[in-house]
């Protein structure tokens, strides 16, 4: 992969292959959960090339299937126990915080893993809890193309960081606090090749 090196002048970096928005400690915290909330229950990522009964119980669902189950902070998965038993399934459990106003910070974490998304809620219930959203991941920034090319004739290309994201030293981008995580997702909410929908689909597994 490309090293990411800083250009302070120009505020911009060496796009590498993973232009991500990523962290390795909590930018949230439970008690940053604002804005409207999951509504608990099986949600499932919306694929129309993915034929599903949804009246079925999700264990007998195609392998296409993403789905999960929200509850009150977290959210639980049925995946491999380990690399030794794919066989076995078992439930893993994330935390999530999901913060902000009409576009929202999905700070999600499994174990010491955390992943960052953007939101917005685009169907909610009359009590407010949102029963499908858009979600997307956050990039650094935009690449631009240079007057420089790479080994193979291609044009090398740079990341003008988002508001409120900071290229790192390690070869990668962190958000600037709660505030700037909020703002990086407003800011990348137009990329609709990340765009993904996710909905609610019933109260429970069974």
């Amino acid at each position: 992969m490309k090293r990411l090196i800083l250009l302070s002048l120009a505020g911009l970096a060496l796009a590498g292959c993973d232009n991500r928005l990523t962290t390795n400690t909590a930018v949230l915290s439970a008690a940053d959960a604002s804005g409207v909330q999951l509504r608990e229950g099986l949600w499932r990522v919306d694929d129309r090339g993915c034929k599903v009964d949804e009246q079925e119980n999700p264990r007998d669902w195609p392998d296409c299937a993403q789905w999960m189950v929200v509850r009150d902070g977290e959210m639980l998965t049925l995946e491999p126990q380990d690399e030794d038993h794919h066989n076995k399934l078992v439930w893993k459990q994330a935390d999530y915080v999901l913060a902000g106003g009409a576009v929202q910070a999905l700070q999600v974490r499994k174990e010491d893993d955390f992943t960052l998304y953007g939101v917005r809620a685009v169907e909610t219930t009359a009590d407010g809890r949102a029963t499908r959203i858009s979600r997307w991941t956050i990039a650094c920034g935009p690449e631009e193309a240079t007057g420089a090319r790479n080994d193979d004739g291609s044009r090398e290309k740079m990341i003008r960081p988002l508001p409120g994201v900071r290229m790192t030293g390690d070869h990668a981008c962190r958000p600037e606090g709660a505030d700037g995580l909020l703002a990086a997702a407003r800011a990348d909410e137009q990329a609709a090749e990340r765009l993904v929908t996710v909905r609610w689909v019933r109260g429970g597994v069974e």
